[in-house]
Formats: C-alpha cells, structure tokens, sequence
C-alpha cells in the first residue's frame, strides 16, 4: 500500500515538473515579464529581444545592487535603461514617461536643517562656531527622520506613503519568480496587508521598509539600502519580515513615524509644544554643547576619552571642557536647571548627530558657493588611503573659483569595500548627484597615478569621459608627481637607497627605551612611504643630532658590563649601526640629501597650497629642475664632500 503511495506521489510530482517546464519556456517568461512591467509603468514596452544598453545609449542605470543613480538629462529623447535583479530584462523608455525612474538621492538632514533655518528668527552671532552652533541648534528642532537612500520607483525621501495606491498599482501585476527550478519563489501582493510598512520596488524585485527608511537610525542596509528579496524565508519569523517587525530599530522608527503623524495631523512642531522661554533656554544650552565640539573638531582634539569606572563616567576633553564652561557661564548653569534630569544632549550617540549636522551645514555651504562661483564648472579631486584597519577611505573635493581666488573644498570622506574602477566612478558621480551638482559641468579631473584611476582604457577618467561622452582632461597630481620621481630615484640609485635603509634603522634602534634614556637629542623621525617628505624630515633629524646619535652608540658599544641592560640583538645593532654612519660614504649621502631634498620642499609646500594653479606651478617646478642641474659640477661636488668632511 504505501508503495502505491509513493508511487502516486512521485507521478504527480513529475507531471507537476512538465507541466511548469512548459509554461516556463522564454517566450513565456518574455510575456510575463513585459506584461508585468507594462502594467506597472503604464507605457508600451518594446517585445524585440534586442538588449538596450547603458553604453550605446546616454542613459542612466538603475540596476540590482547599483550604488545610485545619475541625474537623467532633461530632453525627451534621452533613454533610460532598467535591469531587473537577475538581469534578465531591459526595458527602454523615455524619462518623461517614467521620471520617477532616474533621480538624484536628497538629503534629509540638508532638507530639515534649510526648513529649520528658514523658520529661526534668531540672528547669527559673529563668530564662526557660534554661528553655527544658532544654525545647527534650529536644525535638529525638528530633526526626528535619518533619511535612507533606495530605488527610485518607491516613496522619495520625505513624502507621505500611499498604501492603498501601491496595493491598486501591484494589484494586476506578476512578481518574478527566483531560486531553485523545484522552489521558485516570488513576491505576493497579500504581504502588503499583512504588514503596512511595505514597499515594493519593480526595479530590484525587493521589498523595503518605508517607517525604517524614512525615520530609522539602524545601519543595517537590507531593509533600507539593497532591499529584501529571500522570499523563500519571507514569513519565517526567525528571518523575514516577522523579525523585521519585531526589531528594536523598527519599532523605535515606527513610533518616530507616528508621532510625527500624529503632529503633522494637528498641525504642531516639537518647537510649538514648548513655551517660549524653555525653548530659549534649551536652544541655548544644546548650542553652548555645540561650540565646545566646534572647539574641538576645528583643532583636531578627541572627544571623548576611556571610561572611568569609578566615577561612572566616560572622559575625554567633551566632558572637560564643557564643565570649564559651565564655571565660565553663569547663563548656561542657569538652561541646565530647565533641561530634564535624563536629557543631557551629551551622550556619544548625540555628539556624531551634532557632528553630522554640523557637517552637513558645511557641505550645503560649499555646494551653494560651487552653483554661484565665477565660471559655472568646476574640477573634481579624487583620492583615497587606507586606516589602521586596512579600509579604504575616499575622498572627493571640488575645486572652484569664487571672487576670482580658487578656492579647494572636501565634499565627501566615506570608507569604502570596493576598490575597482567601476565603483570609483559610480561613487563620484552619486556623489554629486546626492549634493546636486550637474556632472556635465565637471571641467577636468584630478588624482594621482594609480591605473585603477588614470587608466586610459578602463580607469576611473575614462569611464567618466564615456559616461559623460565629453572629454575631461585628466591633470596628476604635481605633488604625488613630484613624490613619484624622488622615490623612484633612490629606488633607482643602489647607495642613496641603503642609506634611507640605514637612517630607518636608525629610528627603529632608537625607539628602545633603555636606548633613548640615554640619547640626549631630538627625536629622530621615520620614513613614510607615502610621503616624501618624511625622507626629509628623517635626513635632517640624523644629521642634526649625528654627534648625539654617534655618543649613544658608543655607550652602548663601551658598556663591557652589559649596565645598560640591553639583549644581544640589540647590542649587536647599535654597533652595527655605529660602525656603517661612521663611514664617510654614509655621511656624504646625509650631506648631500639634506642640501637635495630642502631644494624640493618649497615645491612640495607650494603644490599643495589650496590658491596653487598649472600656470604657477610649471615655473616652481624648473627652478627646481635648474637647481639640482648645478649641482652636477666638480664644485659642487668637492663642497659635498668638505662639509662631509
């Protein structure tokens, strides 16, 4: 009997294969897919199974996984090509008829900071931090969303949701169907009622949180960012949208959500439900806050510091800082007393907010200053290095003219995983998406000489130049120009390379501490590979204190007695070390090098001054080249020798 079963079982299963293989057939697929785009973009979709592509077309891409998207071009007759998460489909359509498809991602902060301070009456005090310390303390009174960036064919940054308008819209539609052929899985409409926050993208085949997008503060990027898409664990509580719902960046966002629908209802703000003087009295303590992380950013000092357990608190300058101010202003000790006992506006979490909005203010300033500069372009810089941890840290500045001085501003610092040329350009050009700047004005661009940047078939200049389809003068970096050849140099010359090789030998013995207890110099420096002037800072160190560093070592080479309590090794180094900077072919290259590399540090100095331009620094760079060219005379060469005599 239950061999008959199984039997039955295994027939119905097989047939129900057959049948799905047949109706799963190309044609089919195309008619499915077409049928449902058609029904949710409401245009004709072309049947040809010819592929439109982003690189035969001006077009923008708005792909599975992309980064962002571009500014499309205002004329009708510009395309706009949209690939499906698998990649399967593209679809051509003109921007007038599908304009939600392309659009630049807006700032919420930049959004709520300019609403702010549209409605502030107060007038901004003379002094830089205390200016923006008014501007920032307006801009989070009603600062209660953290925008997330997302498609662009679901709710833009700020508007309300349209529930029941997505459900119509969706309505007629057929979700894609992924995974494995025996468990093809999809997105289904009845989802929408079961959880309201929902919001389906066409473009990515993914769901996403409206209520965390609009007002969440988590960083995780599945619901906000890339989108939910394991349909096949949809409805699993441990996985989809059920945990989802029950985390706690959810529900803090949700309850963000309501409130401020709630107020939006009603007409009122955070600031109308306090009384004038509380609210005077609140802005002025939070901005007194702000000043004293203005202090400290603009002088580069941390913030906080360790914990001290027995005081319960956290240190660091902000907290030091800030009591020396209550002390100083009677003012401020007074807008304590109206401050509620567990809000402090001091906590960590509160200080990157202020900072970010603090940022974000700066940043509104430099791209205002970009659109009003004399000539309507501008020139992008673009760099990157890696921190302690080995992360990649990109920034992009702008370079501008304004009131006939040029002017170098940071628009964008943001660590980074992908390091090829492909999301080095996607990433500048959402940059300026983002911040509304028009690429098409990019005057010419400037970076160092990595491949990955000016690579002349696939680097970063000439993916822009193609996507752009204008030509942008490529411009290396005079100072990573000037570095390249210093470094390559004394790559190239065998003794001048083992003399840097010794002057860091130098350095590594004399960061012992037995060793620099008994040195009685200024600290020697190391070198840095990244920077040429490090080999200048350590030359001129050396022979500053050479008759020091030569006093020391012969300390240790004297010590019979081992008093100074060193190892062997080390031992052994500092008379090794002694022995070869004794030579005089050692100090003829610390001579030389010194004269050599003071010659090229007004260079460097002027390369990277901000009012720097090409026709000022083509005339620095010959007088250095003329004057290392006399160098090569007997002259010269017998003064070297002299002085190393």
């Amino acid at each position: 009997m239950s061999d008959r079963k199984d039997k039955k079982k295994n027939d119905e299963a097989s047939r129900k294969r057959k049948r799905a293989e047949e109706t799963e057939t190309p044609e089919n697929k195309e008619k499915a897919k077409q049928k449902t785009m058609k029904q949710f973009f409401s245009v004709n979709v072309p049947t040809s199974n010819t592929t439109v592509t982003a690189t035969t077309l001006t077009t923008t891409t708005v792909s599975s996984r992309s980064f962002g998207a571009t500014e499309p071009s205002t004329s009708s007759a510009t395309k706009t090509t949209m690939v499906t998460r698998e990649n399967k489909m593209d679809i051509s359509t003109s921007t007038e008829e599908a304009p939600f498809i392309a659009t630049s991602n807006t700032m919420t902060a930049a959004t709520v900071t300019s609403h702010a301070m549209e409605q502030s009456s107060q007038t901004p005090e003379a002094s830089t931090c205390s200016a923006t310390a008014t501007t920032a303390v307006h801009a989070i009174s009603d600062n209660n969303s953290s925008a997330k960036a997302g498609p662009n064919d679901i709710t833009p940054i700020g508007q309300e949701f349209d529930h029941d308008g997505q459900i119509q819209k969706l309505k007629n539609c057929i979700f894609p169907k992924t995974g494995d052929v025996k468990d093809r899985r999809g997105f289904r409409l009845q989802w929408l009622d079961r959880y309201d926050w929902i919001e389906y993208s066409v473009s990515k085949d993914a769901a996403f949180c409206y209520v965390c997008r609009q007002f969440g503060e988590s960083q995780k990027p599945t619901f906000t960012l890339t989108g939910y898409f394991n349909w096949k664990a949809a409805l699993t509580p441990s996985k989809g949208f059920g945990k989802h719902d029950a985390s706690a960046g959810h529900i803090d966002a949700m309850a963000r959500y309501v409130e401020k629908k709630k107020r939006t209802e009603t007409g009122t703000s955070i600031s109308e439900l306090l009384n004038p003087t509380t609210l005077a009295k609140c802005r002025y303590y939070c901005k007194s806050i702000i000043e004293v992380i203005l202090f400290l950013v603009i002088n580069r000092l941390a913030l906080r510091g360790d914990w001290d357990a027995e005081e319960k608190e956290e240190g660091g300058l902000f907290n030091s800082l800030f009591e020396y101010t209550m002390k100083k202003d009677k003012e401020l000790v007074a807008c304590q007393k109206y401050m509620p006992k567990n809000v402090t506006y001091k906590s960590p979490q509160i200080q990157n907010e202020f900072i970010a909005i603090i940022a974000e203010l700066l940043r509104e300033s430099i791209v205002s200053e970009v659109k009003k500069a004399d000539a309507d372009v501008f020139t992008i810089l673009f760099d990157g290095t890696k921190d302690k941890h080995g992360v990649e840290c990109v920034s992009i500045a702008v370079r501008y003219i304004l009131k006939g001085k040029p002017i170098e501003a940071l628009l964008f610092f943001e660590s980074t995983d992908d390091v090829d040329a492909h999301s080095f350009t996607q990433l500048l050009l959402s940059c300026l998406a983002s911040y509304g700047l028009d690429a098409m004005k990019i005057l010419s661009q400037c970076y160092d000489g990595a491949a990955v940047m000016n690579g002349y078939k696939s680097g970063v200049m000439k993916r822009l130049q193609d996507i752009l389809e204008k030509i942008i003068p490529y411009i290396h970096c005079f100072n990573h120009r000037l570095r390249l050849v210093i470094i390559d140099t004394v790559k190239q010359v065998a003794s001048v390379k083992q003399f840097f090789e010794q002057i860091q030998m130098i350095y590594t013995a004399f960061r012992k501490p037995k060793i620099q207890k008994m040195y009685e110099g200024t600290a020697v420096k190391r070198l840095i590979d990244t920077r040429w002037t490090g080999h200048f800072q350590a030359t001129k160190a050396v022979q500053e204190n050479y008759a020091q560093i030569v006093a020391t070592l012969e300390k240790v080479k004297n010590d019979k007695y081992n008093r100074i309590d060193l190892n062997g090794d080390d031992i052994a180094t500092c008379i090794g070390i002694l022995s070869v900077i004794t030579q005089k072919t050692f100090v003829f290259h610390l001579v030389f090098m010194d004269e050599l590399l003071t010659v090229l540090t007004p260079a460097d100095a002027i390369f990277q001054s901000r009012e720097m331009s090409y026709h000022r620094a083509m005339p620095v760079v010959e007088i250095a080249k003329e004057t290392i060219a006399s160098y090569r005379t007997h002259e010269k060469f017998e003064q070297f020798m002299n002085d190393a005599n």
